[in-house]
């Protein structure tokens, strides 16, 4: 209560153009999202007509590591290992995977029964980016595309989405709420769980390649390049070792 006071009426600097918070409640009620039933992408649309290109940044919340959370040299060495796998020429070498999974996902919407009017296009959307960047990435089958989200029994989809869907409620959320739901959580705790442990073992397999495949690899594959580069640190450290020694 007395840091809400604090920043309602006490704050020197004034407030970045938007909406402001209600307490405990953040937007949520103002957007729609907790009681209209507002889509996240009708809620940021009408946010952006209203007040412009401003954002602000929660992911830290969740991903406090992550790409978008980062800043100064910790950025500069993420966006170094993963920003050049996104560029264009990269895209163009997997167009045919992209191709592939379009049509899964033709397949499916083609196999629907004409009586079947509803169709939730904004989740097949996002599995359809999640088995791209799962195949792209990390040579992983999130097998997004070849069940329903209720019938998918992969724990890395699963724990994926439910990030995914969570980003409603903080984006939207007063940042202590958020912090406080996440700590207490025991959802997401396992889904943190569950996504560290399958990326250990990608890393793991990745290392079982060895380094000349690893370097050939690494200009193409997010986990190749991820464990190419934790190689370099090792060395880095191991002449470092060496060095204070002599």
């Amino acid at each position: 209560m007395c840091y809400y006071l604090k920043l309602k009426y006490f704050t020197l600097h004034g407030p970045l153009p938007g909406m402001p918070p209600q307490f405990l409640l953040g937007n949520l009620a103002q957007s729609g999202l907790l009681f209209d039933k507002a889509s996240l992408p009708e809620a940021h649309i009408a946010f952006k007509q209203r007040y412009g290109d401003i954002y602000v940044q929660k992911f830290s919340i969740v991903i406090p590591h992550g790409l978008i959370s980062s800043k100064g040299a910790k950025y500069k060495r993420h966006a170094g290992l993963t920003l050049p796998l996104f560029r264009r020429g990269k895209i163009v070498s997997n167009f045919d995977l992209i191709v592939d999974c379009v049509d899964k996902l033709l397949i499916r919407w083609r196999a629907k029964s004409p009586q079947h009017v509803h169709l939730d296009i904004v989740q097949q959307s996002q599995n359809f980016l999640l088995a791209i960047f799962g195949l792209i990435g990390f040579d992983y089958d999130m097998e997004t595309l070849d069940n329903d989200n209720d019938t998918n029994k992969n724990e890395l989809t699963k724990a994926l989405q439910y990030f995914l869907s969570n980003f409603n409620m903080m984006l939207f959320s007063p940042k202590i709420l958020s912090t406080i739901y996440f700590k207490l959580s025991s959802q997401y705790r396992q889904s943190q769980k569950t996504i560290e442990q399958y990326f250990d073992r990608m890393i793991k397999q990745e290392l079982d390649n060895g380094k000349e495949l690893i370097a050939q690899r690494k200009r193409t594959s997010l986990i190749a390049s991820l464990v190419g580069s934790l190689q370099q640190d090792e060395e880095m450290e191991t002449n470092k070792s060496e060095i204070e020694i002599d």
